[in-house]
């Protein structure tokens, strides 16, 4: 389980490396620990041009994050962001694991669900596909959105300004994913920016056919466009609509994606992620 924050490990062979998350403590590791002689092991959980940073720590971190001896990333997208002024050999990219507590169960009946998971912000950018579910025919379809934020009044509002009380329901409290990811049909993912994508990759697991704004960074990396899932363009409302009736009126089609999109993220179990993890920090210890 990855936190943010810094943690100082004890290696096989006993030597101490320091772990850490996020910019500000990427940077107080990277001070504490480098005149120390401590490995320094940094990562950053979404893209940094979108980080809410204020200008000092921007400029700290184009100065100090090259004397890191490693900085871990989650996409190619965030890898080119640092790439004019890190060495390569420095960056590598490993992704978000699957958690372990999901359960996928094949008897649970599909119900015409359209789920949405994520917190209700900028970032998520729910309006869009609150929109656009309200354009198409969505008769027989409720569209599900779960998560928290500061936008969950101007949601509502929405919701009832476009009268789909009955068909659109946003939950905040939600104990057991599985049940929602099981039960589902569509997934979308219709945010402004990414890190790691983490509920997209999660729908994929669950087979569910998932169409995702391809935003940086992230979705890009995740699907392969009409074969595994299906990528538009950033508030493109039209496009979304289009692929929510292609999907929602093809069963056969949605088989076929749901197919392709479990066996692309066989990739993200945890054991595997570890390792790569653990190759890391071996490699800092030798």
């Amino acid at each position: 389980h990855l936190t943010n924050g810094t943690e100082t490990k004890i290696t096989q062979n006993g030597n101490p490396e320091s772990l850490a998350f996020m910019t500000p403590p990427n940077i107080d590791t990277i001070l504490a620990c480098r005149f120390a002689g401590i490995p320094r092991i940094i990562s950053e959980r979404i893209h940094p041009s979108h980080s809410k940073l204020i200008p000092i720590w921007v400029k700290l971190r184009k100065i100090l994050y090259p004397k890191a001896s490693k900085i871990v990333v989650q996409t190619v997208g965030i890898k080119n962001y640092f790439k004019p002024f890190i060495p390569e050999d420095k960056l590598v990219i490993i992704k978000n694991p699957l958690a372990t507590n999901f359960i996928v169960d094949t008897l649970i009946q599909k119900e015409q669900i359209l789920l949405n998971v994520g917190r209700l912000n900028f970032q998520k950018n729910q309006e869009l596909l609150i929109h656009a579910f309200s354009r198409i025919n969505n008769t027989g379809w409720k569209c599900i959105i779960i998560g928290k934020g500061k936008r969950l009044k101007e949601h509502l509002a929405l919701i009832r300004q476009l009268q789909l009380e009955d068909k659109v329901e946003i939950i905040s409290n939600v104990t057991n994913m599985s049940e929602y990811y099981n039960k589902a049909s569509i997934f979308a993912s219709t945010s402004n920016y990414e890190g790691f994508p983490n509920a997209l990759t999660e729908a994929m697991h669950f087979g569910l056919p998932c169409i995702a704004t391809d935003c940086p960074s992230g979705p890009s990396e995740l699907i392969k466009d009409g074969e595994n899932g299906f990528l538009i363009p950033m508030e493109d409302q039209v496009e979304l609509e289009k692929k929510l009736e292609l999907l929602m009126s093809n069963i056969n089609l949605r088989k076929e994606i749901s197919d392709q999109a479990i066996n692309s993220t066989t990739q993200f179990r945890v054991d595997k992620i570890a390792q790569q993890w653990k190759n890391i920090i071996n490699s800092l210890s030798c």
